[in-house]
């Protein structure tokens, strides 16, 4: 019963825990579980925004695929921080507050819990919580990735204790990062996030009508040409880019092609890629000012088999 409307709706809580837990599932020892808890802990500490926690479960669960790379959610950590990239990215190709349904049952709005303005402080916090816990997630120093994961959660987080922003974070750095890949502080580059940037890419292929990927509802197909480009970035100018394309998955792997290197940007603000190998691999552009990265965005690339 809808108190508001003093109406019945139909609802259905047996079949959305089902889809709920068929997410969680794929993360793995109820990885997924935690991150909602997570990011409800600062939606409650920090105040930065309001969302229903319907709202809330929805949209995370939203970002677990079925054909998912058991590496991206290898451990708590990673899975707070891909999960949280993955909103970020549908968040910022959505500007209007997007219509949240019930997964397994459409005719169910959860659109009633917000508005847009709700929704565009929503979309700012998000934003800046997907650049916060990437920039700690890839810190290869202990404290400063401590203090990082801090201005999530709290000046408390982590301290007198192993926590996952410490010892569990920095082991799998350890043993999981391939001789190849590139972090901007190898090159020498700081980061200072402090304004914003978005890349999208216009997915080709002969016989298809072309499309953003920030719009895709689905895997790529293989053999399909990508043209990475920078939508929005409110740095003034002069500042160069980089790019950095990170292929996962054991077809990449095998064939000796994760990447993970950063480059410089061509002079035209894009980048040409191609999709070949089956994985949720990602592309990120950083904008380097005076020797300082002050804007990044990362977009994933989930191509599926065929």
């Amino acid at each position: 019963m809808n108190r508001k409307t003093d109406l019945f709706e139909r609802t259905d809580g047996d079949g959305y825990a089902k889809w709920f837990e068929s997410r969680n599932s794929i993360t793995g020892d109820k990885k997924l579980v935690h991150v909602v808890r997570l990011l409800k802990y600062i939606r409650d500490t920090q105040k930065k925004f309001e969302a229903k926690s319907i709202v809330l479960t929805t949209l995370l669960g939203n970002q677990v695929y079925d054909g998912d790379d058991k590496a991206l959610y290898s451990d708590l950590p990673t899975t707070f921080k891909n999960v949280l990239l993955r909103l970020d990215s549908y968040l910022q190709a959505n500007p209007n507050v997007p219509n949240v349904r019930n997964p397994i049952l459409e005719s169910e709005d959860f659109n009633r819990h917000w508005d847009q303005n709700k929704y565009e402080k929503f979309r700012e916090a998000i934003h800046n919580y997907a650049i916060l816990a990437d920039d700690a997630y890839n810190d290869p120093n202990e404290e400063g990735s401590l203090g990082k994961w801090q201005k999530l959660f709290g000046d408390q987080f982590g301290v007198g204790q192993k926590s996952f922003a410490t010892s569990q974070r920095i082991n799998f750095v350890a043993k999981n990062r391939e001789a190849d890949e590139e972090f901007l502080s190898d090159l020498g580059i700081r980061e200072n996030i402090s304004h914003t940037l978005t890349i999208n890419a216009l997915v080709t292929q002969d016989g298809w009508r072309p499309f953003l990927l920030r719009a895709a509802m689905e895997l790529l197909r293989k053999k399909r040409s990508l043209k990475f480009t920078i939508e929005h970035c409110d740095v003034l100018e002069p500042y160069s880019i980089k790019w950095k394309v990170k292929n996962l998955g054991q077809e990449a792997a095998d064939r000796g092609q994760l990447r993970g290197e950063i480059t410089d940007d061509n002079g035209f603000r894009n980048k040409d890629e191609y999709t070949l190998y089956e994985g949720s691999h990602y592309v990120e552009c950083y904008i380097i000012k005076d020797g300082v990265c002050v804007a990044a965005d990362r977009i994933d690339v989930p191509i599926g088999r065929f």
